[in-house]
Parts: structure tokens; sequence; C-alpha cells
């Protein structure tokens, strides 16, 4: 599935995301946290990167919440720089019914 988050992120594939992601989601990025809707807005225009990759990740499973804490790195497509590795925190409910648990 994380892999799959990091294809939909670099493709601006919005459909995809709403396919996973549970209505509840949260995340956290550069100090900005987003809900679902905005977190869908934001991914649809397209991204000002390339080549992303991921890595540390941790998933901690909390009664029907999943915390995603992962490191990832990508490169600038303005100025070509590669950016250094980001701490990302991701919150999914994942109840019955739930998006992330039809994924």
């Amino acid at each position: 599935m994380n892999n799959d988050y990091v294809r939909s992120d670099q493709h601006s594939d919005v459909q995809r995301f709403s396919e996973f992601l549970a209505e509840e989601f949260l995340v956290q990025t550069s100090g900005v946290t987003r809900n679902r809707a905005e977190f869908l807005e934001c991914k649809a225009k397209p991204r000002p990167f390339k080549d992303p990759s991921v890595d540390d990740v941790n998933i901690r499973i909390l009664s029907d919440v999943a915390l995603i804490h992962r490191r990832g790195k990508y490169t600038v497509l303005a100025d070509g720089s590669e950016k250094p590795r980001t701490r990302t925190c991701i919150t999914s409910v994942m109840g019955p019914g739930s998006a992330s648990q039809r994924a």
C-alpha cells in the first residue's frame, strides 16, 4: 500500500487515492496538516518533483487507527536539486467499511 501511495503521489492519481484513503484520513508533511479533501485537492496538481523514494517505514496499529511514519526523498523539478529525507506522519482510520479496509 505504501508503494501504491508513492506511485499515486508521483502521478497525481487522485482517483486511486480516493479508493484507499479513509474519510477520516489526516496527513502531516513539512509542518502542514491536511484532511482528506485538502490532501486530494493538493495531489490533483502536477507534482513539482520526480524520483520519490521512501524508507524507514514504521506502521503502528492502535485499535482501529494506523499511524504510518516514514522518511522520503525526491528531486525538485525546478532546479534539479535533491531534497533531504523528510519525515511524514499519516493517520488513517481502519474501521469496518472504511476505505483503508477495502485496499
